[in-house]
């Protein structure tokens, strides 16, 4: 098992495969890095995939401390140091999105470029309905714990009738999932805010965002365009769990994404002639 003792003295683990330009990987709450194998698998041909599990997650230590995300994203970096990877494209979703831009804030030189996955720089969107929304995920953290709230949240994900494997899949791994590290980990989301920040972040972004997310697409569009680098794409008929309800298409912008950033950068490297 890989793993590294952070600063404070945490259990993180962490995998890696594949060589070539670093994708760092982020899960979301109550999930783990095993959940990205669909882009494990596509990745690792042309570069190197690294997921973490964040503490109280996966196969990570349950921490009784350290759930803010400021100190979520510092074991990521933590990782990176250990791994000696000096900068990488840095992908996550939802949970995992926040921890991408708070690293893209506390750490600019080490983040290649963003790929926000139905997330945003806050969990504050002033929708009533999605005020409602979280209010209920709140006292349900409260009250009920992942293991029961799994097959409601697995539907809500996985929909379709024909991804009942997928609705298993991810009850299965939030039942393992501590219902303190979860309270906390979620709580610190709904705290978090750097929207401020968004003027000053320059590395090429990328929203990726399921047309039926919880937060509608006109959302990240709004802080797309607070940005100097940044744009949205839209995946139709898909939900929260978009790498997971459709890898096959979520790898493909993916994909696009990063091609176009090598291209750009083989372009400038040609223009300076730089061998």
């Amino acid at each position: 098992m890989s793993t590294i003792t952070t600063s404070d003295q945490v259990s993180i683990h962490y995998t890696s495969q594949g060589s070539g330009p670093t994708v760092v990987l982020l899960h979301g709450l109550g999930s783990a890095g095993c959940d990205w194998q669909p882009q494990i698998e596509h990745l690792a041909g042309r570069y190197r995939a690294v997921t973490v599990d964040m503490r109280g997650h996966g196969e990570s230590e349950l921490a009784k401390e350290g759930y803010a995300i400021e100190r979520l994203a510092r074991d990521v970096l933590e990782v990176m140091d250990a791994l000696t990877i000096e900068s990488a494209h840095v992908m996550g979703i939802s949970m995992g999105g926040a921890l991408a831009f708070q690293m893209a804030v506390d750490a600019p030189d080490r983040v290649d470029s963003l790929i926000i996955v139905n997330s945003g720089p806050t969990a504050r969107t002033g929708s009533p309905r999605y005020w409602l929304y979280v209010q209920l995920r709140k006292l349900m953290a409260w009250v009920v714990s992942p293991a029961k709230a799994g097959p409601k949240i697995a539907a809500r994900l996985f929909p379709d009738p024909a991804m009942e494997d997928k609705r298993q899949a991810f009850i299965r791994q939030i039942a393992r999932m501590n219902p303190v590290a979860y309270r906390k980990s979620l709580f610190a989301l709904l705290r978090w805010d750097v929207v401020a920040h968004l003027g000053g972040m320059r590395c090429p972004t990328l929203f990726l965002t399921g047309a039926e997310d919880y937060t509608p697409p006109q959302a990240k569009q709004r802080f797309a365009a607070m940005m100097p680098n940044a744009r949205v794409e839209v995946v139709p008929d898909a939900h929260h769990a978009l790498p997971m309800e459709y890898p096959e298409v979520f790898n493909a912008c993916v994909d696009r994404f990063l091609e176009k950033l090598e291209s750009e950068g083989d372009r400038q490297t040609a223009a300076a002639g730089l061998p």
